[in-house]
């Protein structure tokens, strides 16, 4: 069992999360080309860092051994999952669902999310976790 500690983004951990969130991605979506959405998708993954909360999990004896993390923000009555990323050697160890349990989120919110993934919506299923998904949601505050 994962011993998990939860804390903020911090500015060493920047490029670790950029990086994980870009691969995932362009893996989950195999149309994606990641030389061509590269440098887009960076700018945009920073401003969604910069802007909105990301929690990480991580090891409680070496909290620089990141397990997983997730990017949201509450828009009124919208929970908004920007990104939710689990490590592939900490998958199915109880990350995702941990991320989503220190923040407490109040299950009258409705839930959207701004990239979808297979590993998200069979996540969602299996938690039975109602969202939608809007690609156009994450620039709400952005723009």
């Amino acid at each position: 069992m994962l011993r998990k500690h939860f804390r903020p983004l911090k500015n060493e951990d920047v490029p670790f999360v950029v990086n994980a969130w870009i691969k995932n991605y362009a893996v989950a979506n195999r149309n994606i080309k990641i030389k061509g959405g590269v440098d887009n998708h960076r700018a945009l993954i920073l401003a969604c860092l910069n802007k909105y909360n990301t929690l990480i999990c991580c090891n409680e004896d070496d909290q620089d051994q990141i397990f997983g993390f997730i990017n949201c923000f509450q828009y009124d009555d919208v929970f908004v999952t920007n990104y939710i990323y689990t490590k592939e050697i900490f998958k199915r160890l109880g990350v995702a669902t941990a991320l989503y349990k220190e923040l407490k989120v109040n299950d009258e919110l409705l839930r959207l999310s701004t990239h979808n993934t297979n590993s998200f919506q069979m996540f969602c299923e299996k938690k039975d976790l109602r969202h939608w998904y809007n690609p156009h949601l994450i620039f709400k505050e952005l723009l």
